[in-house]
């Protein structure tokens, strides 16, 4: 492993502890005993529920086979722009957060089926946002005006 290898696991651990998530592999769909970087690198699910995150870091884009990420109940503000790295992301859960809005960019997410955007600050959908490939939109409890034209 080469020390530009090593930087985003770096990266990606420091940030952890930030939010004293104690073990970035102990809140993923991963139980084997691989090591950091191959453990990392195929995680498919994500568990950052309920951690006071603000924001994501640059890091995780190297985590390209996350399918389903879990970012509800957090302090997020501004649509995390890594996520559009994610082509494999089937579900995104990014409810209870303080969201304004989707971003455009959203449309680049191919494989999206499930995206839950309740309980934000969210009050507007512009009609980019696809909903025929959607499985599930959950968008319970938020005052949302669609455009559909």
């Amino acid at each position: 492993m080469n020390c530009q290898e090593i930087d985003w696991i770096v990266e990606l651990i420091n940030w952890a502890k930030k939010y004293k998530i104690k073990n970035i592999l102990e809140i993923s769909n991963n139980n084997s005993n691989k090591d950091t970087e191959e453990a990392l690198l195929e995680l498919s699910s994500l568990y950052l529920c309920n951690k006071n995150i603000y924001t994501l870091p640059d890091a995780i884009i190297n985590l390209q086979n996350l399918k389903c990420l879990y970012l509800s109940d957090n302090e997020i503000t501004v649509f995390p722009t890594v996520i559009f790295e994610f082509e494999k992301l089937e579900l995104l859960d990014i409810a209870n957060n303080m969201l304004t809005e989707i971003p455009f960019e959203i449309t680049s997410l191919k494989s999206l089926k499930y995206l839950n955007i309740f309980g934000n600050k969210i009050t507007y959908l512009p009609k980019f946002i696809k909903f025929n490939q959607l499985h599930d939109f959950a968008c319970n409890g938020s005052d949302i005006l669609i455009d559909v034209e």
